[in-house]
């Protein structure tokens, strides 16, 4: 099943960060909503990356529990995309310029629900760019998202790995992004390895403050470790599964390309604690934008992307 190209996840991300960007109330109530947050949070120990356990896939969603642990970041590079400045917890690292061509790959829910989580397994995929020079400034990143709308904008969280070309090594990173902190945050006590596929989670339930919370995490070493969590505005909710693809040069000759990722299997909640496969019962839409292609053998939980073209 192959869908023609669709703009409106392009558009509803790009409007993301315009949106953010010219909304500092919302940025602002955002980090003050942060600072119980990160007391909390800071308190924890940090979870153990066993570098050698054996890799299996994750039985099923993460507990709605205040996490155990969390995991620490090992590097958190500003984005400037979201013209804002970075909470100090966000602000070293390195600065990226605004790329120029952008492609998406993948499927995302049409209608606004009151999801409660979305979780399921990404493969890792080594990109490659045959002749061309690799630019400096791009990256493949497929991931998990849930976008929102609240007073002051749009605002989503993404979780997945991402292979870049500005961080100082071309390792596949895990890592996690907030579209309201402006700051890519990589994971890299957690090593991927190529052809192997990951379990990643997003998920409302962690109980921080009295607050319901987003939480993104990582299945490793038999359990669900805890990458982040934040606030989030209440509501309706959109979740995505894509893979993104940016070049600091505006011409997709210069687009790597990547073997078929076969991506499975995919689950979404909207009831705490459990959840169910992502089904063309639930209202989606796929998109591919060439030079990519975008195939849900079972629409929605098995997909896979690759370069076409």
């Amino acid at each position: 099943m192959h869908l023609q190209p669709r703009a409106i996840l392009v558009a509803m991300v790009v409007g993301v960060y315009c949106s953010v960007c010219a909304s500092p109330i919302g940025v602002l109530a955002r980090q003050q909503s942060d600072i119980f947050d990160r007391v909390y949070l800071d308190s924890l120990p940090s979870c153990m990356a066993n570098p050698n356990h054996l890799q299996e896939r994750a039985p099923g969603p993460p507990s709605m529990r205040l996490p155990m642990c969390i995991a620490r970041p090992t590097m958190i590079v500003s984005d400037p995309r979201v013209r804002k400045s970075v909470p100090p917890r966000s602000a070293y690292g390195r600065v990226l310029p605004v790329p120029s061509y952008h492609d998406f790959a993948g499927a995302q829910t049409t209608v606004g629900h009151a999801w409660t989580g979305i979780w399921g397994g990404l493969q890792v995929q080594t990109p490659y760019y045959g002749t061309q020079a690799r630019p400096r400034y791009s990256f493949v990143a497929p991931w998990y998202m849930v976008l929102a709308s609240s007073p002051y904008g749009l605002w989503f969280t993404q979780v997945g790995w991402a292979q870049t070309n500005w961080t100082g090594s071309l390792q596949p990173h895990v890592f996690q992004y907030d579209s309201a902190v402006g700051a890519w945050e990589f994971f890299d006590q957690y090593s991927l390895i190529d052809g192997q596929t990951y379990d990643f989670a997003l998920f409302r339930g962690a109980d921080v403050g009295g607050q319901q919370e987003w939480a993104t995490a990582i299945w490793w070493d038999n359990a669900w470790q805890t990458l982040t969590v934040g606030d989030f505005p209440a509501g309706d909710t959109l979740l995505s599964e894509q893979v993104e693809v940016y070049n600091d040069l505006d011409n997709p000759a210069f687009l790597p390309y990547f073997d078929e990722m076969t991506n499975s299997p995919s689950y979404i909640s909207d009831d705490y604690g459990s959840g169910s496969l992502w089904t063309a019962a639930t209202p989606t839409q796929g998109n591919e934008v060439a030079p990519y292609c975008f195939d849900a053998p079972n629409p929605y939980y098995l997909w896979d992307v690759w370069r076409c073209s």
